[in-house]
Parts: structure tokens; C-alpha cells; sequence
């Protein structure tokens, strides 16, 4: 399944790529959205898009979305004091089609369906949480925490939603989307001979805003 899904999203930025020099259509814009039920939850996202026209109400799209969420710690008690920001971040590129239920045009509302794939790649920085004696006693391994973390933001997935946008002219509207997102991964460490795997399946309901620009 991973496999198939890294290798449309190649194929769909590859004919995008194709397209592009071929199709007078041109479409761009930006995204913010709220994610909701995620393992780690991000307070929101920013993405921005790309895409070309295939035909009247047809777009095939690429793009790609970030997401932030920031820890402040801060550890007292005693003759000990600890202050450290945390955080956690990916970077998601992705691919698709998105289908207008009617044309686009000044003054018009038109609704569309939006399906894509997406692979996201995780980053995580726990500060200097490795000074603390505390972890040292407990023979805890930061490194090996920040590995699972980052597989754990690493997923692959689908993307279905649904949204509407409004042209004030030509060439610019503004729109809002909801939808659904299908996310998959998974994380494994050896240790003592004994490997443990963890799979993880989950799902995002988000909402979005979006800028949208047409040529």
C-alpha cells in the first residue's frame, strides 16, 4: 500500500510537470486548516498549492503543508530549575485531483470534490531534555525517543474533502473545505534480539480557509 501510494504521487507531480507546459490553465493558492483527532495534535497547518486544468471543471494539483506544535517546559523544585522548549513539526507534500461541480467564474460559487495522497516527513527536537540526571538514572535513550516520534509524524495516507470557492473575479476567490484524512504508519526498534513493531491507523477531520488564484 505504501509503495502504491509513493509511486502515484511521483507519477501525479511528474504529469503535473507534463501538463504544465501544455495547459493555459494555471492554478495556486494558499491553506490554513485545523486538524482535529490526530495522535499529536497540532494547533493548525499552512499548505500551499499548485496546479493545471485538464479539462472545463478538472485540476490536477501538488503541494505541500506544514505543521508546528511548541512545548514549553519548565522543571523546579528543590536546589534543581529547568526550562526548555519543545517542539514537533512535518512537512507534507501531496497529490491529487480536484473536481468543480460547476464552471469557475466572477460571481460564482462552485463546489468541487478534492482526493489526494500524501507523505508526510516528521521532525522532532526535545532540547536539552538529555541533561537531566533524571533520564541518565532511568537509562533512558532520547535519541531512540526522537526516532519513534519521528516515525510516528512520518505518515502515509489519503486525503477525500469537499468545499466550495467564490471568484470575485477571473482570477481570484476564496473558499472553505472539510474533509477527511487517512493516515498510516508505523515505528520499530530491535533491542536484546527482541524486535517490536507499532502500527498506527488513524484518521484527521479537518476544516480549511483558502486563497485561491487562477490564470
Amino acid at each position: 500500500m505504501k509503495k502504491v501510494l509513493l509511486i502515484l504521487v511521483v507519477c501525479s507531480l511528474v504529469f503535473l510537470g507534463v501538463n504544465s507546459q501544455s495547459h493555459a490553465g494555471m492554478n495556486f493558492g494558499v491553506k490554513s486548516s485545523t486538524l482535529h483527532n490526530s495522535l499529536i495534535p497540532m494547533d493548525h497547518s499552512m499548505g500551499s498549492y499548485f496546479g493545471t486544468n485538464l479539462g472545463q471543471n478538472l485540476v490536477l494539483l501538488g503541494g505541500v503543508d506544514y505543521g508546528r506544535l511548541g512545548v514549553s517546559l519548565e522543571l523546579s523544585g528543590g536546589l534543581a530549575s529547568f526550562e526548555q522548549d519543545l517542539s514537533v513539526s512535518y512537512l507534507q507534500p501531496h497529490a491529487g485531483m480536484k473536481l468543480y461541480l460547476r464552471p469557475r467564474g466572477e460571481g460564482d460559487v462552485s463546489p468541487y470534490l478534492l482526493g489526494e495522497v500524501f507523505k508526510s516527513f516528521g521532525s522532532v527536537d526535545l532540547g536539552n531534555l538529555g541533561d537531566l540526571d533524571l533520564l541518565d538514572t532511568l537509562g533512558v535513550d532520547l535519541g531512540n525517543i526522537e526516532d519513534r516520534i519521528k516515525d510516528i509524524l512520518s505518515p502515509y495516507g489519503i486525503v477525500g474533502g469537499f468545499g466550495s470557492e467564490y471568484y470575485f473575479s477571473d482570477g481570484f476567490g476564496i473558499g472553505g473545505e472539510v474533509g477527511l484524512q487517512l493516515a498510516f504508519t508505523s515505528t520499530e526498534e530491535t533491542s536484546e534480539g527482541l524486535k517490536t513493531k507499532l502500527s498506527i491507523n488513524r484518521y484527521f477531520i479537518y476544516a480549511a480557509f483558502t486563497f485561491n488564484f487562477k490564470l
